[in-house]
């Protein structure tokens, strides 16, 4: 169009303000963007917005930080760009979305392998709570105990600091604190079970459910509460329960170096042996 200064065309600020009240009305929830977005771009589309409407733009403002790759926001034009899909080759979806997670949104994250690699561990870690909690949620048992009613308290405080910090701007940063002071909770009663304490069904329950909760929401393991075996070949896990009968059999025997060698090489074809006090597991490493 023409103006006293020469031709207008439509900019980038009145294009999103044009889009936003043709699709969702004159007020949003919930606007999101880069923080370097705030000015002049965010500004621009309040002024326009508002000015055009009279109506009360947005609710809610999420503006994330950045990515840095040795303390510098990663961009093509200083050739650090990366995609998801190439850290993805490397490193399971769950160890990413957690390293992302670990971090409040509005601040900056620098990218790390070492980091990805603890998340990758991390995970690891989890997966063993998991298989602790399928395992309890099939026991039986109703007698209340000291280690029960801790168990209990631990669930309970952390779905209260679950909520507090969800509710501090989406602070994912405490909530995975949250997530893993009950892990560790978890960890303790299993053990105290399998040392001859008492099993409380309810307890069990009721951690395992808020922390499966918590995870849920996270969006971090969701396919592991699905996960019945390590593999659905029924004739591999049978060649595995024999490989540690046999195993067991030797360590009864006190022929630990046949043991520890069975064990060693499962683990080079990627095979993990976890002795419990029920007695030894496997799963596949990273699974």
């Amino acid at each position: 169009w023409e103006s006293p200064w020469g031709k207008g065309r439509p900019g980038w600020h009145i294009e999103c303000s044009a889009m936003s009240t043709h699709y969702l009305g004159n007020t949003i929830d919930f606007h999101g963007g880069g923080s370097d977005l705030i000015f002049p771009h965010h500004e621009n589309e309040i002024a326009q917005s508002e000015g055009c409407t009279g109506c009360h733009f947005v609710n809610y403002w999420l503006h994330n930080g950045f990515i840095t790759i040795n303390s510098e926001k990663m961009s093509k034009s200083l050739n650090n760009f990366f995609l998801v899909k190439d850290v993805l080759e490397k490193y399971s979806g769950d160890a990413l979305r957690f390293f992302l997670l670990s971090t409040h949104y509005r601040s900056p994250l620098d990218f790390s392998d070492d980091r990805l690699e603890e998340a990758e561990k991390n995970m690891d870690k989890l997966k063993d709570v998991i298989a602790r909690i399928k395992e309890m949620s099939s026991m039986e048992g109703s007698e209340e105990t000291e280690a029960s009613r801790k168990l209990a308290e631990a669930a309970d405080h952390a779905m209260k600091v679950f909520h507090e910090a969800m509710d501090d701007d989406f602070n994912t940063g405490l909530t995975t604190g949250a997530m893993f002071e009950l892990a560790k909770a978890i960890n303790v009663y299993y053990n105290e079970v399998h040392a001859g304490t008492a099993f409380n069904k309810e307890a069990a329950d009721k951690a395992g459910q808020t922390f499966k909760t918590i995870l849920d929401v996270l969006g971090i393991l969701e396919k592991e509460w699905k996960k019945e075996e390590a593999y659905d070949d029924k004739d591999y896990n049978d060649l595995m329960n024999v490989l540690l009968e046999i195993r067991q059999s030797a360590r009864k025997a006190k022929q630990y170096q046949i043991a520890d060698e069975i064990r060693d090489k499962l683990g080079e074809i990627g095979i993990v042996i976890e002795d419990t006090p029920t007695g030894a597991r496997w799963k596949k490493r990273g699974v």
